[in-house]
């Protein structure tokens, strides 16, 4: 039937410390094309024990890998399928292939990163969480609006007040210094009089599916997203060139962002966008 196994080698590595683990496998046929493709396993790598990992190819190929010790305890094994849809993701998260450092891009000084293949909405990509995918009329770039896995300021609300320097400030606190540890420079998402409100996208692309985001979300470690309250703080930039503040939510029946009080308390929920061009 045309059927092949590949079997790697033993290999041995530290115990973890993150509640999953991610694995990564890079295949290249015969005409030299690359491709990679992330699995996750669900829980801690622990020490002393082997692991069995078989992975079904929806190619023509079967990848099988292990690393067995009869003195050991018992060996873990796990399967898992990849490859059917050219850049299949498991367990949340995405092909993690951008190549090494970002570059700027010279129009509008995103960040720029050099990848196979574009991740897929929903999925993990360098830490963060893709929220949307926008793919040029080539198709040979995207540019993709990330949210961070984490709300700024520890987690923790903060109050405006009602003087406009007071606010900037406070702001600027709770967002100074955060960082993931693959990406920096995040800001609050954008609702503009020009007609980006990235609030509202973000909205539409996570609202319906908040329980199944947030699975995901937690799992790689970071602050589950709420439905309705506290709501989210988000920039807007006015007709006049200035910014103030707004507000939103992940509730299916928000509609536009909305005005904010002085102590109403927020969350800052950091996102960052990225050019992503195909190798």
């Amino acid at each position: 039937n045309g059927e092949k196994t590949w079997t790697t080698g033993d290999f041995y590595t530290f115990t973890g410390s993150d509640p999953t683990t991610t694995f990564t496998i890079h295949l290249t046929t015969a005409d030299q094309k690359e491709s990679s493709f992330s699995y996750t396993y669900q829980d801690v790598i622990e020490a002393n024990r082997p692991y069995l990992f078989k992975g079904s190819y929806a190619g023509t190929s079967d990848v099988g890998g292990g690393v067995t010790n009869e003195d050991w305890k018992d060996p873990i094994e796990d399967n898992f399928d990849f490859g059917n849809s050219g850049n299949n993701s498991s367990g949340g998260d995405s092909d993690n292939s951008g190549s090494g450092d970002a570059t700027i891009d010279p129009v509008t000084g995103n960040a720029m990163f050099s990848v196979s293949a574009f991740p897929e909405e929903g999925t993990i990509w360098k830490g963060a969480l893709v929220v949307n995918v926008e793919e040029s009329d080539n198709g040979s770039q995207a540019t993709v609006l990330l949210m961070a896995l984490q709300n700024a300021n520890n987690n923790s609300t903060i109050t405006l007040g009602s003087n406009e320097q007071t606010r900037k400030q406070r702001v600027k606190d709770a967002m100074e210094g955060f960082q993931t540890t693959e990406l920096q420079d995040w800001r609050l998402p954008l609702d503009s009089y020009e007609g980006i409100n990235e609030p509202l996208l973000m909205n539409r692309k996570i609202a319906y599916q908040l329980s199944a985001i947030n699975q995901i979300i937690t799992g790689h470690g970071g602050d589950a997203l709420v439905e309705s309250q506290p709501r989210y703080l988000s920039d807007r930039l006015t007709s006049s060139q200035t910014y103030t503040y707004t507000s939103f939510t992940f509730a299916t029946t928000f509609s536009d962002t909305s005005g904010v009080g002085s102590s109403t308390s927020y969350y800052l929920r950091p996102v960052k966008t990225v050019i992503l061009k195909k190798q």
